[in-house]
């Protein structure tokens, strides 16, 4: 994997790139805003959940094959907690993030067991971004074929 994830220094999620990636970019874990480097270029933005193993694998799958484009674009990588936290950078609805978990409560034996996990239609979410303006925004797990189809796509459209 050319990243992992660690913790700052408030106990949140940040990406560190293990690998000499000059196209890779880790972005922060819930911004308050878009941040100024994504208005400049040519963008795939991977935005993912941290405790997905699904996600952290369509994240990595995203980076390997960011190594056929890297001069041409960059890749964005942003760790999320709670679904929620993208509606701060994204030109999205709330309505538009509702049911990204599943919550199952079983009680038993006065036990009780939470399980939750992420829907594998809904995340990762994955932006394309042109000199800040958004192009596309898609939601789930995305074959290779697919991740390459979006990156031919933005690498098609004129600065």
């Amino acid at each position: 994997m050319g990243f992992k994830l660690t913790s700052n220094s408030e106990g949140r999620s940040q990406i560190e790139l293990t690998d000499d990636s000059p196209y890779i970019i880790p972005l922060t874990i819930a911004p308050s805003s878009i941040e100024d480097i994504l208005t400049k270029g040519k963008w795939l933005v991977v935005s993912f959940s941290v405790w997905s193993i699904q996600d952290l694998e369509s994240a990595n799958i995203a980076s390997n094959i960011m190594k056929q484009y890297g001069q041409h674009l960059r890749l964005g990588l942003r760790p999320f907690d709670y679904p929620d936290e993208n509606l701060t950078w994204l030109p999205l609805t709330k309505a538009a993030m509702n049911e990204s978990v599943d919550i199952e409560v079983v009680e038993s034996n006065k036990l009780r067991r939470i399980t939750i996990s992420g829907r594998a239609d809904k995340s990762p979410i994955w932006a394309t971004i042109l000199n800040g303006q958004f192009i596309s925004i898609s939601f789930g797990h995305l074959s290779e074929m697919d991740i390459h189809h979006l990156i031919k796509d933005l690498l098609n459209l004129s600065w």
